[in-house]
């Protein structure tokens, strides 16, 4: 296989395991709490990237770095158990196929805060077509009482989620420390405090039969797809074609929502999520012609 087909093949993984997270979270809500979820995911995702950095400690690839470099990973860990205990609630209330798409808006949100950190004011473009992939989640919510009730407090939940997301990422992305390491630090602080809850809620927890999706998220959610991302990143020959690959997520994950839970697909669900995608897309192209054009601004 040459580079460009390694590539392809590790981005493909990334995106059938993106894909199928959402109906995995609807069936461990079945037979585990919120709190319950995150300590088993996060334990496992934790576990897997302690294992990659002892690898690259025995090679001799994990370079140095200071103690206060992971201040900011230590404050991550709330923050992503907090983020996921609102998604698995907002999902607890929430068909899949109405949650999944109105949780993907985070991106928009994230290139909101991105602006305001780097003082980059928007373009009326922008604004425009985040305005469109909004109304595509407005759509879906709106459409999805076809299909039973939706509740507004599921609705919050879903828009308070797209919050605290892009605020994980931003700590990551400002800290100095290698990522699996950031990974493994935030995961066990938001393990920690998540097994704290567990006890406290006194809830009894499932035969290990029924903790498998949740097992299956530590994996396929939280550790190996963005090892599978890096590494498709670092073969690839065109950033750009692969940057535009995660498109096909929210639309893969309706085959799947289909398949095991048995949601019907509505069209405004389908009409909702082109929108979301188009919008995000959109304005993150418009993004990116207005930081090169500042770029060549700037050299001249």
């Amino acid at each position: 296989m040459t580079n460009a087909h390694r590539s392809l093949f590790f981005a493909s993984l990334t995106i059938l395991s993106w894909s199928t997270v959402s109906t995995a979270f609807k069936l461990s809500l079945a037979a585990m709490t919120p709190l319950q979820m995150i300590a088993v995911s996060m334990t496992v995702g934790g576990l897997v990237f302690a294992l990659v950095l002892t690898v690259a400690a025995l090679r001799g690839d994990l370079h140095s770095f200071r103690r206060s470099d992971a201040s900011g990973a230590v404050i991550a860990g709330p923050i992503i158990a907090l983020y996921y205990f609102v998604l698995f609630q907002g999902y607890s209330l929430l068909p899949a196929q109405v949650a999944q798409p109105i949780n993907y808006t985070w991106s928009i949100v994230l290139a909101i805060m991105l602006c305001v950190a780097h003082r980059e004011p928007l373009s009326a473009r922008q604004v425009f077509w985040m305005l469109t992939a909004w109304a595509g989640a407005a759509l879906i919510a709106a459409g999805g009482r076809d299909i039973g009730h939706i509740s507004p407090a599921g609705i919050g939940l879903m828009i308070f989620s797209t919050l605290l997301f892009p605020l994980f990422w931003l700590l990551s992305d400002r800290s100095r420390l290698p990522q699996a390491l950031f990974m493994l630090i935030s995961f066990t602080g938001a393990a920690a405090l998540s097994w704290a809850g567990v006890l406290w809620e006194g809830c009894p927890f499932p035969e290990m039969a029924a903790i498998l999706p949740a097992v299956y998220l530590g994996f396929f959610e939280l550790s190996l797809p963005y090892l599978f991302w890096g590494k498709a990143l670092r073969l690839a020959d065109s950033v750009a074609l692969l940057g535009t690959l995660p498109m096909i997520v929210p639309f893969l994950a309706l085959f799947w929502i289909h398949l095991f839970l048995g949601e019907p697909i509505l069209l405004t669900t389908i009409l909702g999520l082109t929108f979301i995608v188009a919008g995000t897309f959109l304005q993150a192209r418009e993004g990116r012609k207005r930081h090169a054009a500042s770029s060549r601004a700037d050299r001249d």
